[in-house]
């Protein structure tokens, strides 16, 4: 897995690789600029991850709540042959907004990335267990 720093992407852009599965974590920081920000940026989320509704079997939510690091959020585990089958955001709902979304550079079939999917969420975990925001 390796960051890719592209030249046409935001200042606080970037995508985890995992070249060897074909795949990619994107990951958006976004600095929150008040309340209003802060809900569009949660609905933003939601919108994107419900795009994918027609080709999913069920989208399941979990929060994310890690109150002593000041760490909040929903996971979306999106099942099916859809284009993304993780998507999830965290926050400390004042100040700082990560958003990321798990993508797979090919025809989505759930049945053959299963193993790799459960694989990278994984890592997705860890990357949503180690965030401290400063």
């Amino acid at each position: 897995m390796e960051p890719d720093r592209s030249a046409d992407a935001q200042p606080c852009w970037t995508d985890i690789w995992f070249k060897q599965f074909n795949a990619r974590i994107h990951l958006s920081y976004i600095p929150i600029e008040g309340k209003g920000h802060f809900n569009e940026l949660v609905e933003d989320a939601r919108t994107f991850a419900f795009k994918h509704t027609i080709k999913a079997t069920a989208i399941d939510q979990q929060r994310i709540n890690r109150p002593a690091d000041h760490v909040f959020g929903l996971l979306y585990e999106i099942s099916g042959n859809t284009a993304s089958n993780i998507q999830f955001f965290v926050t400390d709902s004042t100040h700082h907004y990560l958003r990321g979304a798990l993508y797979f550079n090919e025809k989505p079939r759930l049945d053959s990335i299963q193993p790799v999917l459960d694989f990278i969420r994984a890592d997705i975990d860890t990357i949503i267990h180690s965030i401290r925001w400063k």
